[in-house]
């Protein structure tokens, strides 16, 4: 009797390696191996630095359309009894599978965005420039469509499969899916000064918040966006539960701000109880250092946004998270912030510094230029004094922005 089986036959899988290096003391360790173990072993424990005796591969398996590129890390060393040994580990792997992109690190599964696949890149070659990566080149090779995500940094942290699932192929598509909203309301909002040092996911958060307290978003112009007004009556705005129309004149805006804010002026007059602010040390050693005493409690920042007509009395929390200082310099209220601003010359994000966010007087009219030069020349000497006790190390979320099921390759 003869029995029949049905034989699913697998698709062969091919192997490409894309690069390969080694550590600087491990063909000596094997010339010194090949003459005398004991010798070789008396080299390797000589050497602290394991990565010295080890060896990386970044290889690429394919398997029909499917493929996965490892960054792989071979271990060498001398046992006891003088015999060598190694053992290999995929230290991280970008995936493709059934039409999705993945990412997994340390036994991690997320879905692939641009920002972590950068990751991926630099930690085989830590090129400044990732796009040189074989890595990305090799991905590029297969969906050149990615290329208009690596020219848009607003774009590097949403999954690639969110592009892929609603077909978003083009910038325009991809802005007008991801912000929801009119495709000029959203480009007027990203060109904003204000926002081109806010990270991605913190810019799409506030979007979605600003929208609820806006109308007509389609009209949304430059103009508006970048008066000093918009963000105080849109912080205002929502308060009150009002919205701002976006079809209004600059002077209507300028109206409804000074209106709402003597109304929420005499509500937290009304209510708040005395509070001592809690002002960062970085502001307190400025305070010292140019002989300028702030404003120290929530009342004292009522009292200057009442005599002002602004908004300033709403800063309490802003002051106690750290994010800003308010002082009150002849007549003019002066805003001092911490933190990295944008260089708009150079396109890049300067470091961490003591900066003059505003400086305004009644109905927010700017500080004389006299004033603002002499406040700027004591908040320049002060960064030149040297800012690093000030600066908190940031942690890369590589599992940020992204959404959907984890899946193993095969």
């Amino acid at each position: 009797m003869y029995f029949c089986k049905n034989i699913k036959k697998m698709s062969e899988v091919n192997y490409v390696l894309l690069g390969e290096t080694k550590g600087s003391k491990l063909d000596k360790l094997f010339e010194v191996y090949a003459k005398s173990p004991e010798k070789a072993r008396v080299l390797y424990y000589n050497d602290s630095n394991i990565s010295s005796f080890s060896s990386s591969r970044l290889v690429v398996f394919e398997r029909g359309d499917n493929f996965e590129i490892c960054r792989k890390t071979k271990k060498f060393g001398i046992s006891i009894t003088n015999k060598m040994y190694s053992s290999e580990k995929t230290e991280s792997s970008v995936i493709y599978k059934s039409g999705k992109f993945y990412y997994k690190y340390n036994k991690q599964f997320t879905q692939l965005t641009y920002s972590n696949l950068c990751l991926f890149a630099q930690a085989w070659n830590y090129s400044e420039n990732s796009a040189d990566s074989p890595s990305i080149k090799y991905i590029l090779n297969k969906f050149s469509w990615i290329r208009f995500i690596i020219e848009n940094h607003r774009l590097h942290s949403i999954a690639f499969n969110t592009f892929t699932r609603y077909k978003l192929y083009n910038l325009n598509d991809a802005l007008r899916h991801i912000f929801k909203a009119p495709l000029p309301a959203v480009k007027t909002y990203l060109a904003t000064p204000a926002f081109q040092n806010i990270g991605n996911r913190e810019l799409l958060k506030n979007f979605n918040e600003t929208k609820k307290n806006l109308i007509n978003i389609e009209n949304l112009s430059a103009e508006m966006c970048n008066h000093p007004f918009f963000f105080d009556t849109l912080k205002m705005a929502k308060m009150l539960s009002k919205k701002i129309n976006c079809s209004w004149s600059i002077k209507r805006l300028i109206s409804e701000h000074d209106k709402w804010s003597h109304e929420v002026a005499d509500i937290l007059a009304e209510f708040e109880e005395l509070a001592y602010l809690n002002i960062s040390k970085v502001y307190l050693d400025f305070a010292e250092f140019a002989n300028l005493v702030p404003l120290k409690t929530n009342y004292e920042l009522l009292k200057e946004g009442s005599i002002q007509h602004h908004c300033v009395g709403t800063y309490s929390d802003s002051v106690n998270r750290g994010g800003c200082c308010i002082f009150h310099i002849k007549g003019f209220t002066l805003e001092l912030r911490f933190g990295s601003k944008w260089d708009f010359k150079t396109g890049e994000s300067l470091p961490p510094q003591l900066y003059i966010s505003q400086f305004r007087g009644l109905r927010n009219i700017n500080a004389p230029e006299e004033l603002m030069s002499s406040i700027q020349e004591r908040v320049d000497k002060f960064n030149e004094m040297g800012l690093t006790e000030y600066i908190k190390p940031k942690e890369i979320d590589c599992f940020a922005d992204v959404e959907g099921p984890f899946v193993d390759f095969y």
